[in-house]
């Protein structure tokens, strides 16, 4: 067992030896790969995450009638909240809504001519689910009005709607080629091997056999790459990512801990179906 152990070490010694140049080569290039890979992962998830923050400003207004007792109002909020086009929701009293529209139109009302009541501030699942929400809002005999920013809910739209199709481009124009490129600096590690490994297989070994050095080799190669890729984006991400927060201090981007998330997911699946996908698209000369 030890010997066959010594033989098989000894032969990837011989490879890599053989093919240091090379090997080396392909190591740098995959370690700049996953690093661009791992920055266009990064941009998808600020995307989202962009459009996510974007959802959470579909807001309505709901003013009441008179002065609901507390009791009706926590009934009626139950009801809100039971609702599934209803994300979240703040009770406003009059006074504050009044500060809120004074700060809005810099203006000063007189405290004994508020002209507001009660309300509370509902933010609701897009504008596909407004006429579901609207609906059950004009059963409520304790609502006075619901008022929408209509601008506001357009201009909405418009720039989901706009990342939207920054993401689609940009994951089939930039990720998915991204991906590719990777794959086949991968598999050309054993395609730069074939005339080694077919006249392997042509003296009696058979295919598992002749492959095994050349695939674990890559593989190790691959797996460092990988992660030696992933760590250094990490740490120029979470440097730029505190420059950008010092910077803009109105700019949301994605905390590391999320683009880590993603970018462990996209190296841990890489890593598995590759050689899988790799060896499952050799194929010997002749054969």
């Amino acid at each position: 067992m030890l010997k066959k152990v010594k033989v098989f070490f000894g032969e990837l010694n011989d490879i890599i030896a053989k093919g240091i140049k090379g090997y080396r080569m392909n190591l740098f290039t995959l370690i700049a790969a996953f690093i661009v890979l791992n920055t266009a992962s990064a941009v998808l998830v600020n995307i989202h995450k962009n459009n996510e923050n974007l959802r959470d400003n579909y807001k309505l207004s709901i003013y009441f009638k008179g002065d609901p007792s507390e009791e009706r109002l926590n009934e009626f909020e139950g009801r809100l909240l039971e609702m599934p086009e209803v994300r979240s929701l703040k009770y406003e009293s009059r006074e504050v809504a009044l500060r809120d529209l004074e700060n809005q139109l810099g203006i000063r009302v007189p405290r004994g001519n508020n002209p507001l009541s009660n309300n509370f501030l509902v933010t609701f699942d897009g504008e596909k689910s407004l006429e579901s929400l609207q609906q059950q809002l004009d059963k409520e005999d304790l609502i006075k009005e619901v008022y929408l920013d209509k601008e506001q809910l357009q201009s909405l739209n418009n720039r989901i709607e706009k990342n939207r199709g920054i993401f689609l481009s940009f994951l089939a124009g930039g990720f998915l080629p991204l991906i590719f490129i990777i794959f086949s600096l991968f598999h050309s590690n054993i395609l730069y091997n074939n005339r080694d490994i077919n006249s392997k297989i042509f003296i009696g070994e058979s295919h598992k056999a002749a492959l095994k050095p050349y695939y674990m080799i890559s593989d190790c190669i691959f797996v460092s790459a990988s992660a030696i890729g992933t760590l250094i984006f990490l740490n120029i991400y979470e440097l730029f990512r505190k420059s950008f927060i010092g910077i803009e201090k109105g700019g949301v981007l994605a905390s590391t801990e999320e683009v880590l998330v993603v970018a462990v997911v996209v190296t841990a699946v890489t890593t598995v179906i590759f050689p899988l996908l790799s060896r499952s698209l050799y194929r010997v000369s002749g054969e």
